[in-house]
C-alpha cells in the first residue's frame, strides 16, 4: 500500500508540475489530489502496527509447539446382524504435552 500510494501521488505531483512549470511547493499541493499520500500513510501506519503482532507470533510459536494435531482413521465395533464389525471413520487427534 505504501509503494502504491506513493507512485499514484507521484504521478499525480507530476502531472501537476508539467501543467503549471512555474508554480511554487504550495500551489503544486494543494492541486494534488490527495489519494494517493492516503494511501501510502495507512500503508506506512499498518505496517508499523504489524510490528507487534509478529513479536506476539513468535512467542506463542514457541508455546504452541506442546500441542500437536493430526488426521487419522481409527476402528469402532458396530453391532451388524448379531455380530460386531469394525468399521473405520475419520478421527482428527489432538495432542497437549504437559
Amino acid at each position: 500500500m505504501t509503494i502504491t500510494g506513493t507512485v499514484i501521488y507521484h504521478n499525480a505531483y507530476s502531472k501537476a508540475a508539467e501543467e503549471d512549470p512555474f508554480g511554487t511547493l504550495v500551489t503544486l499541493g494543494t492541486n494534488v489530489n490527495p489519494g494517493g499520500a492516503v494511501l501510502a500513510t495507512v500503508g506506512l501506519l499498518s505496517t508499523i502496527g504489524s510490528i507487534p503482532f509478529f513479536i506476539a507470533s513468535g512467542k506463542n510459536k514457541r508455546r504452541a509447539s506442546f500441542v500437536s494435531t493430526s488426521f487419522k482413521m481409527e476402528n469402532a465395533a458396530i453391532v451388524q446382524r448379531a455380530s460386531l464389525v469394525k468399521r473405520p471413520y475419520p478421527a482428527l487427534s489432538l495432542k497437549i504435552g504437559l
